[in-house]
């Protein structure tokens, strides 16, 4: 789930803006259409299930 981020004043996001943020190991920062969207990266479990999606269609190919 995507969210918009702080609060930004000074007109639409650039992509000089998001260079000057601080890094965030914890989000993937995306800017569309000027605004900024913060998607947490996926946990464990996600990851897991993931793996096992990924593999269950490799195996019944």
């Amino acid at each position: 789930m995507s969210v918009a981020a702080v609060e930004h004043h000074v007109g639409p996001w650039t992509v000089d803006d998001v260079l000057a943020l601080p890094e965030d190991t914890h989000h993937r920062i995306e800017l569309l259409g000027g605004a900024l969207l913060l998607t947490p990266h996926p946990d464990v479990p996600h990851q897991r299930a993931s793996l096992r999606v990924s593999l269950a269609g490799v195996s019944g190919s």
